[in-house]
């Protein structure tokens, strides 16, 4: 089988773009179309639309862990979509787990479907389908994607929830979302070869369960990825706060 994103330029293991970095002399509208530039040869091809009335600002940090990768978005943008050309233009074929994480909803609209993610909130969103997201000031969005394939052996209903929220009380979504917030810090995990594939599955365990996956899958996936990812983020807990006088276990 081809690879959907071969003709697409592939990031780094971390990237963080910013139009922060652009030099100050350049004006709003080259800050734009550098930015969406920048979109298509990473990212692939999206429609944007941007806040006319104040200056154009986007920031983007991305992370690859195997099949699978993390990141986060904030800036001036009111829509970013992919319509059906977009879809035709670059081939790619992959899921997304989009989480809300600013102080303002986001609104998914996929499939004659729309989700109004509240902060906190997440919906699986396709690429491969025309779509939009709608943003309004103050958003932020964390996305973890990872490939079609990947998800029919744990979670065979998994197409059919494309643009549902997730359930906000599902005690494996908290953990994705801390879990994510983790390897997207300052401290990270590093560039070491095993533990970005020891991520991977941490990540597809989550998702799968957040999903819904079968008994078999659920069973294995919180042996393995729940597991992980409650002792990184208490190895994290430690790590903050035991200075504290008052840290404690609990």
């Amino acid at each position: 089988m081809s690879d959907p994103d071969a003709g697409r330029s592939r990031p780094p293991p971390r990237l963080v773009f910013s139009t922060d970095q652009f030099p100050a002399g350049i004006d709003d509208q080259t800050r734009f179309r550098l930015w969406r530039e920048f979109q298509e040869e990473y990212v692939g091809s999206l429609d944007v639309a941007r806040e006319e009335e104040q200056p154009f600002w986007g920031r983007m940090e991305f992370i690859q862990f195997g099949a699978c990768g993390i990141g986060q978005y904030s800036g001036t943008f009111t829509r970013v979509g992919r319509t059906a050309n977009d879809v035709a233009r670059d081939g790619r074929d992959t899921l997304s787990v989009a989480l809300s994480r600013g102080r303002s909803p986001v609104s998914v609209s996929l499939r004659g479907r729309e989700a109004v993610l509240h902060p906190g909130s997440a919906t699986l969103v396709s690429y491969a389908d025309p779509g939009h997201f709608q943003f309004t000031p103050g958003f932020g969005l964390l996305e973890v994607s990872l490939p079609r394939s990947s998800l029919p052996h744990l979670v065979a209903h998994a197409d059919s929830l494309i643009a549902l929220p997730f359930d906000p009380d599902q005690p494996a979504l908290r953990l994705l979302q801390r879990y994510v917030e983790i390897l997207l810090g300052p401290d990270g995990i590093g560039d070491d070869p095993l533990l970005a594939a020891h991520v991977e599955t941490t990540l597809l365990d989550l998702i799968a369960l957040a999903l819904g996956a079968g008994r078999d899958a659920a069973g294995m996936a919180a042996m393995r990825g729940l597991r992980a990812a409650r002792l990184q983020a208490a190895l994290t807990e430690i790590k903050a706060g035991f200075a504290d006088p008052a840290f404690s276990a609990h």
